[in-house]
């Protein structure tokens, strides 16, 4: 059943798919003070993501999670939860993945399920 995309904080999953082919070149104010928290709080790393920066406090569902890793080409999976807004996760991957050297390509919402796609120079994540 789809999540409706209400600012209250709530038990978020964040699905994480990273398909990567590496050999190609190239109260309110509380809310608002909850919102810039999630958005400059420092980013942490899993070791089967290595540069996808991922929320401080989540951890992973080893259920809903995998990753494929073989010679110069990684595939992954996974999905993580934590305390956080959806829009907070949008937010904190937005400015974070800028600063890993990904780029936005599409933003989109569909049935309160959001999906943001970015791209590097040699990946794309979802």
């Amino acid at each position: 059943m789809p999540l409706n995309m209400d600012d209250q904080l709530v038990r978020n999953a964040v699905v994480l798919l990273v398909g990567a082919l590496l050999t190609l070149t190239g109260c309110q104010s509380n809310q608002r003070t909850a919102d810039r928290e999630m958005r400059t709080a420092r980013a942490v790393q899993h070791p089967m993501l290595v540069n996808i920066p991922l929320p401080r406090g989540f951890s992973s569902i080893d259920s809903g999670s995998m990753a494929f890793e073989s010679g110069r080409t990684r595939m992954a999976r996974f999905e993580f939860e934590g305390e956080a807004s959806r829009i907070q996760v949008q937010e904190f991957f937005l400015e974070h993945m800028r600063t890993a050297g990904f780029h936005l390509i599409q933003r989109q919402v569909d049935e309160g399920v959001a999906t943001i796609i970015f791209h590097s120079s040699d990946e794309e994540c979802t």
